[in-house]
């Protein structure tokens, strides 16, 4: 009898999953809140506030396009903002308007016609379908190497 030996999981790739897992971003615009001209310090103190009793975020960081991304501290406070209940209770503690972003991930697609434009909506929508994959699915494209 042969013994079967699963796959090790890299530990720190299970550790990054982790704490991507307890990452929230969301969208905000400078002239319609005041957490727009705050800094990281001082939005980790009033995200705290907006939260429930004995939860609290960990991190917060100010993205380029007026994002937020929050880091909760713990999985329980990870897990009561993916509440939809939860979630609308603290948007509304905080004033904000729009929804959580989705977690954008890299990749690399190989075989790839030369003659796409990844600034052509069409193009993109071919991509999709070819793979099947929702519309939505690639927000973003570029060539790692344009041509030139």
């Amino acid at each position: 009898m042969r013994a079967v030996i699963e796959p090790q999981i890299d530990l720190k790739i299970k550790a990054r999953k982790n704490i991507q897992a307890r990452q929230f971003c969301f969208s905000v615009q400078d002239d319609a809140s005041p957490m727009g001209s705050m800094d990281n310090k001082t939005l980790v103190e009033h995200i705290n506030r907006a939260l429930c009793e004995g939860r609290e975020i960990y991190r917060a960081m100010k993205g380029q396009e007026g994002d937020i991304m929050i880091e909760t501290d713990t999985d329980e406070t990870e897990n009561w903002l993916k509440d939809a209940g939860n979630l609308k209770q603290f948007k509304t503690n905080l004033g904000l308007v729009g929804d959580l972003k989705p977690h954008n991930h890299g990749l690399i697609a190989f075989y790839i016609p030369t003659t796409f434009d990844p600034n052509n909506a069409k193009h993109i929508e071919e991509i999709c379908e070819t793979n099947n994959l929702e519309k939505e699915t690639i927000t973003k494209a570029r060539w790692i190497k344009p041509i030139k």
